[in-house]
């Protein structure tokens, strides 16, 4: 795992330091995601906050990181344990880390059209308190393929974004994701 972390480091900090690549731009956004475990330890929909570089490899291809944090999900449930009420309380916490190649597909004045492919790296957190009792943490990670697509539409001297990803293997997740490139 610290081989992994340290892979992404430096891939990200070479990417923001790149100087034979023209940057495409920093973008800030929202991103919905499926397949995240709620409370109650079924699949559930999280939200979370991205924060995205791409810069150009050739006039087809881009190169795109992405960081995305889900708001932690969470909930309280009582349980009866041997004829006591037992009062239980959990967190869940998800990142991402997204390395994208964006092969664009069609271009105009206003809108570009992309296909999506790529590594994501997900790390997801639950930490379980139970009440006379001490509270339990456990982490995973996994590494997932990302396929999808997406558009930018150009409005002033921003792009406005949406993108559609599903990442196999991992956790496994549909996203969609949408919001400002500079």
């Amino acid at each position: 795992m610290k081989k992994i972390l340290a892979f992404l480091f430096v891939l990200t900090i070479g990417s923001l330091t790149s100087s034979q690549l023209k940057a495409q731009g920093f973008g800030v956004g929202l991103a919905i995601g499926t397949g995240l475990e709620d409370w109650e330890g079924g699949s559930g929909i999280g939200i979370g906050l991205l924060g995205s570089y791409s810069a150009p490899i050739n006039t087809k291809i881009r190169y795109a990181v992405d960081l995305a944090f889900y708001l932690p999900s969470s909930g309280d449930f009582d349980i009866d344990f041997l004829g006591t009420k037992v009062k239980v309380s959990s967190t869940i916490m998800q990142f991402e880390v997204n390395g994208n190649a964006h092969y664009i597909f069609n271009t105009t004045e206003t809108m570009e059209i992309y296909g999506i492919g790529g590594l994501q790296f997900a790390y997801k957190s639950v930490t379980v308190d139970v009440s006379g009792a001490d509270s339990v943490s456990e982490s995973d990670n996994a590494i997932g393929v990302n396929l999808g697509a997406g558009a930018n539409f150009k409005v002033g001297g921003s792009k406005l974004f949406a993108e559609l990803k599903y990442t196999a293997g991992g956790f496994g997740q549909l996203q969609i994701a949408t919001g400002i490139r500079f």
